[in-house]
């Protein structure tokens, strides 16, 4: 039998350089699942701060019992990584790099 499962994911990208692309996609049981990929280009250094861009995806994924699911990501150019961005003062919280967030539906 299997049930269904809505993932929402998002994840903070910035470039440490040049304009860079990031692709980030699901696979199920190790095997990538079509039309998931999502592409970014993140803007260059700007004012001495890497640029930075949030991607974002709402998912639904059939499962069956032991099924598992990866989330994946490239750097198309080597000059992007997934960042935490840390708090700024008591303003503003931590920002993490990766938010995942599963809800099983049926």
């Amino acid at each position: 039998a299997y049930e269904i499962y809505q993932c929402d994911w998002s994840s903070d990208v910035c470039s440490s350089d040049l304009p860079a692309d990031t692709a980030i996609w699901f696979a199920q049981n190790g095997n990538n699942i079509p039309t998931s990929s999502s592409y970014a280009t993140t803007p260059q250094i700007h004012g001495g701060q890497p640029g930075a861009s949030i991607i974002t995806v709402n998912i639904f994924l059939d499962c069956a019992a032991n099924d598992t699911f990866q989330l994946k990501w490239t750097s198309l150019t080597g000059k992007t990584a997934i960042t935490t961005v840390p708090p700024v003062d008591t303003t503003i919280p931590t920002s993490p790099g990766v938010i995942l967030t599963v809800n099983r539906i049926y």
